[in-house]
């Protein structure tokens, strides 16, 4: 096995998309309430858990490749990075935040990847800094297989670069 694929979890966005809905529907009825805060916070609840909701309903029509890993490199379809190549990765771990798992990149030159996205993509990765992950850390939440076919396949082709 050279290359393997991966692909959003149907299954697992379900879930996180019925989630969603329980966020609407109890920020809607936050509304409802007299205090003027809590009817602020259950506005902005019922507008950013239905854009999420969006999200992970459009996530479930998309059958394409999220992430890449082969014998070239690493390719987070996401981000618009393109190819992390192997010999730019100084290592790779899989980092876990609460139920999230991550699979950390150190770069030789994280600048010859982040000059190729927009300026609020690069907010969004800079901000895995403050998580404790390296700037590049692709996040294996909804996808399958699971993170641990990763570590798998690296720990087997490149078993220099996992800590």
């Amino acid at each position: 096995m050279d290359e393997i694929r991966f692909k959003t979890s149907k299954s697992k966005l379900l879930f996180l998309f019925i989630g969603c809905i329980v966020f609407v529907v109890t920020a809607f009825f936050m509304t409802s309430e007299s205090e003027s805060f809590e009817r602020g916070v259950g506005w902005i609840g019922i507008i950013f858990f239905s854009l999420c909701g969006l999200k992970i309903l459009f996530g479930m029509f998309n059958s394409s490749d999220v992430i890449v890993i082969n014998m070239k490199g690493i390719q987070d379809c996401r981000t618009g990075i393109g190819l992390i190549r192997w010999k730019d990765i100084t290592s790779v771990s899989v980092m876990i935040i609460g139920t999230n798992k991550f699979l950390s990149l150190g770069l030789r030159d994280e600048e010859k990847y982040l000059k190729h996205i927009n300026s609020f993509k690069r907010i969004l990765l800079n901000s895995n800094k403050n998580l404790g992950l390296n700037t590049i850390s692709p996040p294996f939440v909804g996808l399958a297989p699971d993170i641990e076919k990763a570590a798998e396949f690296i720990a087997v082709k490149f078993p220099n670069l996992l800590i």
